[in-house]
């Protein structure tokens, strides 16, 4: 998460400095920031999730009496389909902190959780 606070801060910084450079055929404008940035925290964010499910599902396997295996595996794959739905109350909790001022940008959101 740090890294995408500092690569959204990044990013908002040349979107409010450079021209951008053209506009979308959908309406939006395209950014001057090369999308080779997203590379970064996208690869780390895969690699931890990949080493986090294999360390929990060894735990798991090791510490449980085998009869509860499948209750850890189930909290497991249970917290990934709420963490989605976490992260969609973390960003309308900060679009309605920043709803009318300045200050709204996504570093709020990608930095909340680390608070």
């Amino acid at each position: 998460m740090i890294i995408s606070g500092l690569v959204e801060n990044k990013r908002r910084a040349i979107a409010i400095s450079q021209p951008t450079l053209g506009f979308a055929k959908s309406g939006g404008k395209i950014s001057a920031m090369s999308g080779y940035w997203l590379v970064s925290q996208y690869a780390i964010a895969g690699m931890s999730e990949g080493f986090l499910v294999i360390g929990q599902l060894k735990c798991y396997n090791k510490q449980f009496v085998e009869i509860t295996r499948n209750f850890g595996q189930t909290f497991l794959y249970g917290g990934f389909g709420l963490s989605p739905l976490l992260s969609i109350f973390m960003g309308s909790i900060v679009h309605m902190i920043t709803k009318n001022s300045k200050f709204g940008d996504l570093s709020i959101f990608t930095t909340m959780p680390l608070t």
